[in-house]
C-alpha cells in the first residue's frame, strides 16, 4: 500500500484533533431518545422481538458497541464514544474521498464542512448509529468510484458493502445497484469472486441475526411488522392519516429541514448546486458530478416518497451533498482567479498548491469557510436560544432544530437527571410510574417510556398512550404488551402513581405537583386509596377487589 506523504499525515492529524476537540465537550451523558434506549438494552441482551434493538437488528453496531462497553461499562458512554470515534473517521474519510476524486482543496473544504455541520455535530454526540455508519458509506463510495471509473476493487467493494449492511441494511438497497453494475465490467472471474465476497460478507452477520431472531420466518415477520407500522404508514402509497399526499409533504419538509441543518449557513449554496450540476453539459463533460447526483438520488427519493424518521437518515448519505457544496466553492474561487487574471488549470482548485492566501480565490475560500465555522458553531451551540435573541423568528429555529443542538442535548440530560432523582425518592415497592408514549405537551425533552424503563428497572413503568385517549401499554420484559381498554390493574400495596411529562386530568383524586422547573417535564403524584381505585384522564387504576 502506498504510504501517505508527511503533509497528508499532518492534515489528517489536524482534522482528527479538531473533530475530537469539538465533540468531547458536548457529548450526551444520558440516553437521548427512544432508539438510544433500544440500543443500550441491546448491549445488555440482544432481542429483536423485544426491540433490543428494533428490527432489522443492527447487529454489527451492537457488536462493536459491546466492545466499547466492555471497557467503559456504561452503555450510553460506550455508544457515545463510538459516535465520537466514528466522527473522526468520517471527517478523515471525506477528506480522503474528496482528495481522491477531486483534489486536496476539495477535501479540506468538505472535511471542514462536516466537522462544523450542526447535524453531523449532533449525531457525533449521542448514542445513535447514524454517525457510526457514515465512515463505512464513505469507504463504499470511494470503492464504487474506483470500480465504476477504473474497474478496480470489485471484491473489496463487495466486502465493505456487505459489512456496512450489518450496521444498516438499506446501504445495500441504495448503493448495491452501483456495485452490481460495476461487477459486470470487470471480467467473469472477478465478477464471480465479488459476488461470492458479497454473499459471505452478508452471511457472516445475517446467520447469527436470524439465529437470535429464532429463525428466518420469525425474522421476516418482525421486519414486516416494523415496515407496516413504521415505514409504510408515512409513504405516498398509504391511505392512512400519515401517508398519501400528507405523508409526501411531511417527508419532503423533514428532508429539507435535515438538509438545512446538515449544511447550516453553507445551505445558501444549494441554489448554485441546482444551477451548476443539473445542466446536461456539466454532467456530460464531467461524469464525477453525475456520479455524485446518482448516489444521492436513491436515498433522497426513498426518504421523500416512503419514510423519513430522523434527520440522521440523511447524514448517512450526506457525502454527495457535502462534496457538491465543496465543488461550488472551488468553482467560485476559480472564477475569482480568472477575473483577476490568475492562472488556473483545467481542474479546479489549482491555486491551493500555490498558497491559499496568494490568490483572490484562496482568500475568498478562507473568509467564507471562517464565516461558516463561526455561524454553524453558533447555530449548534445556541439553537434553542436564537429565537430569544431575534424575536421575529417566531420560534422557528428552536422548533425546527433545537432538539438537534448542544443545548438540546444539555436540556435532555438535565431533565433526565432531575426526573430520575425525583422518582428515586419513592419506594419502588409501592410506586408505579406513568410515562407518555407520544408527548402532546410543551415539554420536548420529557423522558419517554423507553428510557425511563431502562433507567428505572426496579419500578413498574407504564406507557400511557394519552394521544389515543383510549388505551395504554405495560412494560413487560423490556418491551410492551398492548392491552385493550383503559383499565390498569395494580398491586394491592401500590400507593403512589407518578405521572411524567404530562398532567392527567383527575376524576377522583387531587394531583399534587412535586416539580415545576420552567421548561422541564412536570412530575405529578397521585395518591391511590388503599381499598379503592382512581381515574386519571382515560386511565382507570384498579386494585384487587376495588369497585371499578
Amino acid at each position: 500500500m502506498k504510504r501517505l506523504p508527511k503533509q497528508e499525515l499532518w492534515i489528517i492529524s489536524a482534522l482528527a484533533l479538531a473533530t475530537l476537540a469539538t465533540r468531547i465537550p458536548y457529548r450526551s451523558h444520558y440516553l437521548f431518545n427512544w432508539d438510544s434506549a433500544n440500543f443500550a438494552l441491546g448491549l445488555e441482551r440482544f432481542s429483536i422481538y423485544d426491540h433490543q434493538p428494533q428490527p432489522p437488528g443492527y447487529i454489527l453496531y451492537i457488536t462493536v458497541g459491546r466492545l466499547f462497553n466492555f471497557f467503559l461499562d456504561n452503555p450510553n458512554n460506550a455508544l457515545v464514544f463510538l459516535s465520537i470515534v466514528s466522527s473522526v473517521a468520517a471527517v478523515v474519510g471525506i477528506y480522503l474521498l474528496a482528495n481522491s476524486i477531486f483534489d486536496r482543496a476539495t477535501g479540506l473544504i468538505a472535511s471542514v464542512l462536516l466537522i462544523f455541520s450542526p447535524l453531523a455535530w449532533f449525531y457525533g454526540e449521542v448514542a445513535l448509529s447514524y454517525m457510526v455508519e457514515l465512515p463505512l458509506v464513505l469507504a463504499a463510495i470511494w470503492l464504487l468510484y474506483q470500480l465504476l471509473f477504473h474497474r478496480r476493487h470489485a471484491v473489496l467493494a463487495a466486502i465493505v458493502l456487505g459489512i456496512a449492511a450489518g450496521f444498516r441494511q438499506d446501504v445495500l438497497m441504495f448503493l448495491g445497484p452501483f456495485w452490481l453494475v460495476g461487477s459486470f465490467r470487470v471480467g467473469v472471474r472477478t465478477m464471480l469472486l465479488s459476488w461470492l465476497a458479497m454473499a459471505v460478507s452478508i452471511v457472516i452477520w445475517m446467520a447469527p441475526l436470524i439465529y437470535l431472531a429464532e429463525g428466518i420466518s420469525k425474522y421476516r415477520e418482525l421486519n414486516s411488522l416494523q415496515f407496516r407500522t413504521g415505514v409504510f404508514l408515512t409513504s405516498i402509497f398509504s391511505s392512512g392519516s400519515n401517508g398519501g399526499v400528507d405523508g409526501f409533504f411531511r417527508n419532503a419538509k423533514e428532508v429539507w429541514r435535515a438538509m438545512l441543518w446538515l449544511m447550516g449557513s453553507a445551505s445558501i449554496l444549494f441554489i448554485f448546486i441546482a444551477g451548476l450540476f443539473l445542466m446536461p453539459s456539466k454532467l456530460v463533460s464531467d461524469r464525477r458530478y453525475l456520479f455524485l447526483i446518482l448516489l444521492f438520488l436513491p436515498a433522497f427519493s426513498f426518504f421523500v416518497l416512503f419514510h423519513f424518521g430522523q434527520p440522521g437518515y440523511l447524514l448517512v448519505y450526506s457525502a454527495p451533498l457535502v462534496l457538491m457544496v465543496s465543488r461550488v466553492l472551488i468553482m467560485f474561487a476559480d472564477d475569482l482567479n480568472r477575473a483577476f487574471s490568475h492562472e488556473v488549470s483545467e481542474d479546479y482548485g489549482s491555486y491551493a498548491s500555490k498558497g491559499i492566501l496568494k490568490t483572490p480565490g484562496g482568500i475568498f475560500l478562507v473568509i467564507f469557510l471562517a464565516l461558516v465555522v463561526l455561524i454553524n458553531t453558533g447555530l449548534f451551540l445556541r439553537a434553542t436560544r436564537i429565537d430569544q435573541l431575534f424575536p421575529t423568528a417566531d420560534g422557528m429555529v428552536s422548533s425546527l432544530f433545537g432538539n438537534y443542538s448542544a443545548m438540546g442535548i444539555r436540556e435532555s440530560d438535565m431533565q433526565m437527571e432531575a426526573v430520575l432523582a425525583k422518582v428515586n425518592e419513592y419506594d419502588p415497592a409501592n410506586t408505579i410510574v406513568g410515562s407518555v408514549y407520544v408527548a402532546p405537551t410543551p415539554y420536548p425533552y420529557a423522558p419517554d417510556w423507553r428510557r425511563l424503563m431502562y433507567y428505572l428497572p426496579e419500578y413498574r413503568v407504564l406507557m400511557l398512550q394519552v394521544n389515543s385517549g383510549n388505551g395504554y401499554s405495560v412494560a413487560h420484559d423490556h418491551f410492551f404488551n398492548p392491552v385493550e381498554g383503559n383499565e390498569i390493574n395494580i398491586d394491592e400495596d401500590v400507593t403512589k402513581t407518578l405521572f411524567i411529562g404530562v398532567k392527567p386530568v383527575p376524576a377522583s383524586v387531587e394531583l399534587v405537583p412535586v416539580q415545576q422547573i420552567p421548561g422541564h417535564a412536570p412530575i405529578t403524584v397521585a395518591t391511590i386509596p388503599l381499598d379503592g381505585s382512581i381515574q386519571a384522564g382515560p386511565f382507570h387504576f384498579v386494585k384487587p377487589g376495588a369497585n371499578s
